[in-house]
């Protein structure tokens, strides 16, 4: 594979594992919200008792903690893969460009549920078929890592 074609998947798959992060993250928290504390006193017996239970409010807040790392960190690969990739659209003609903002750099949530934008909505969104976009895709990509071995970009 050419390195522009690593760069913009890598992105794209960065920008996709960040939102499915999120969204567990978001399930994580609303899970917690949902538990009930565990009661310790049995109301039958007067006198209180400790029961061997986990403490899965905790293990789950852990779990939160340790899922924001890793968001926080490829957040921040991924806004320095943007950046480049930014740094050579101006090789690039308006067509290519709009290629590489919608697919690559920001490929957005469909609805509720985890399918991201597609080739099908590049053609959508352009108004082309898919042949013309895979030709300039191509075209893109070549122009890409010509400029990233000529400017050392």
């Amino acid at each position: 594979m050419t390195e522009a074609l690593e760069l913009l998947n890598g992105t794209r798959q960065a920008a996709i594992d960040v939102e499915l992060m999120l969204i567990q993250r978001d399930e994580m928290e609303q899970s917690i919200a949902r538990t009930r504390s565990i009661p310790t006193r049995d109301p039958e017996m007067n006198v209180q008792h400790s029961r061997d239970v986990r403490d899965q409010m905790g293990e789950v807040a852990a779990e939160i903690v340790d899922l924001e790392k890793d968001i926080e960190r490829l957040r921040k690969i991924l806004e320095a893969d943007r950046a480049r990739i930014r740094s050579l659209l101006r090789f690039l003609k308006e067509d290519e460009k709009a290629i590489v903002r919608i697919y690559y750099l920001a490929p957005e949530r469909r609805g509720n549920s985890p399918r991201f934008t597609s080739w099908t909505d590049v053609e959508e969104s352009m108004h082309m078929s898919r042949a013309p976009i895979m030709r300039k895709r191509r075209r893109l990509i070549a122009k890409m890592d010509e400029a990233i071995k000529e400017y050392k970009l």
